[in-house]
């Protein structure tokens, strides 16, 4: 009736997008508007919110099933229990990925809803307590297409007992984050179907499970992703099966020593790297060492007090696979100095495409000048800047960035920009002289600026 009435209204001389583009485009700025996967709860409102348009929308957004396959199991409105229905009918054949709050007197409800769909639940992401979560797999009793489980709420641990009837539930399931897994764990049979591994066994131990025995043997090449949380001592370093893991994605606490077997013996294959850092000396080591990882470029590096620069060194390798280096700074009140930091990367990484750098930064005159000869960079982001930036005409890469995201207290020595290729701008500057940039190019340009430099543009 609603849709009526608003068809009736509707004026004549305002074309239909539906009409006027073609459906693989609609589709598109459909999804757009609907908003993230992550976030069932707006999505869920949005949703019915353009269904309620027209009633041309209304049959085009009931037709696309992907749209509702994100859903959202929740009591804080009366109505909640209606939608989650309501994305179960229309998501009709689609796998589907259920966000779970805690909740109480709905459970039976929800429980005999999701009942004719548990062949399609394909990822259950949920806030609720690890008591409430086991209680709500037991009850759907078996998810053939459930891959991915994640808590939103914090690390969580289970009982093998636990896990022992996950894997029974959810044959299929080859991630659980950020859930530690144990060593009774891993020696589960079914969990030679995992690709992700979360634990605080030493690598020395993880690798001896992984290979003990025929049972757990297939785990070794499929697992794609591990986040050890122990740090490597010497000792487990020499202790290691020199077996090389086929991962995808590592998460490593640093070795006092030993990088370099670590890397050669068990890492050839990663493509990306997170790492904790804590001295100058392990942070040289990491360098040399990544060159028996010819394929990995993505690398994530957390640095703590008293690291202030990849240290000068002559048996660098240049790393030319490496696309993306992310500096963090890690715990302490130490800042880091980004013209140090920054000097020797395009010698060591000279095809780096973008750069970012977190915590708090202290950059001097030229601070970013070091980056001139990485001709493929195009996208650059320096967060929490402590002093002011330096950008001038020696900042040749300027010429082909295409994202620039600072957050700096102000810019100084700051000639005429050609930013041809410039897409994404995003700055804190409470006045960003626009004028000294040359926005004349067609590519459109979004700015995420404060309001106060609306003045400026």
């Amino acid at each position: 009736r609603y849709n009526q009435i608003i068809d009736d209204q509707w004026s004549p001389s305002l074309p239909d997008p539906l009409t006027a583009l073609p459906p693989e485009i609609c589709t598109q700025i459909f999804e757009e508007a609907i908003g993230p996967f992550d976030r069932a709860g707006p999505r869920m409102e949005h949703l019915l919110l353009l269904s309620g348009v027209s009633a041309t929308w209304c049959q085009f957004l009931a037709s696309v099933s992907s749209f509702w396959a994100v859903i959202l199991l929740s009591q804080e409105r009366e109505d909640d229990l209606a939608k989650a229905v309501t994305c179960l009918t229309l998501s009709r054949e689609s796998k589907i990925t259920l966000y779970v709050m805690p909740f109480c007197h709905a459970k039976e409800a929800y429980y005999a809803a999701l009942a004719p769909h548990v062949g399609r639940i394909a990822e259950i992401h949920w806030w609720n307590v690890k008591e409430d979560f086991f209680h709500f797999v037991q009850s759907l009793e078996h998810l053939p297409a459930l891959n991915r489980v994640e808590s939103l709420h914090g690390h969580d641990s289970c009982t093998e007992k636990e896990f022992s009837q996950l894997m029974q539930s959810a044959p299929s399931l080859v991630s659980l984050v950020p859930l530690e897994l144990t060593a009774d764990m891993l020696r589960h049979t079914r969990a030679i179907k995992l690709t992700y591994i979360r634990t605080r066994l030493s690598l020395s131990g993880l690798l001896h499970i992984l290979c003990s025995n025929s049972g757990t043997s297939q785990l070794r090449p499929s697992v794609s992703d591990l986040n050890l949380l122990s740090p490597l001592t010497d000792v487990s370093v020499e202790k290691i099966p020199r077996v090389s893991l086929d991962l995808d994605k590592l998460s490593l606490s640093e070795p006092s020593s030993g990088y370099n077997n670590l890397f050669k013996h068990h890492f050839k294959n990663i493509q990306f790297l997170a790492i904790s850092i804590t001295s100058e000396e392990l942070f040289g080591e990491l360098f040399i060492a990544l060159q028996h990882s010819p394929k990995v470029i993505g690398l994530d590096v957390t640095i703590m007090d008293g690291i202030q620069t990849i240290p000068t060194r002559s048996d660098y390798h240049m790393l030319r696979s490496l696309t993306h280096l992310t500096i963090s700074k890690g715990d302490g009140d130490r800042i880091i100095d980004l013209n140090r930091m920054l000097k020797r990367v395009p010698t060591i990484m000279p095809c780096l495409q973008d750069i970012s750098v977190f915590g708090r930064v202290v950059s001097p005159a030229k601070g970013m000048d070091h980056l001139s000869p990485l001709k493929n960079l195009w996208q650059v982001r320096i967060y929490n800047i402590d002093s002011p930036i330096t950008l001038n005409t020696d900042l040749v890469y300027l010429d082909h960035l295409e994202s620039l995201e600072l957050s700096t207290a102000s810019l100084q020595d700051y000639d005429y920009m050609q930013l041809k290729n410039l897409r994404y701008l995003s700055t804190s500057l409470r006045r960003f002289i626009f004028d000294k940039i040359d926005f004349s190019q067609v590519i459109p340009v979004t700015c995420a600026i404060p309001s106060s430099s609306f003045s400026t543009v």
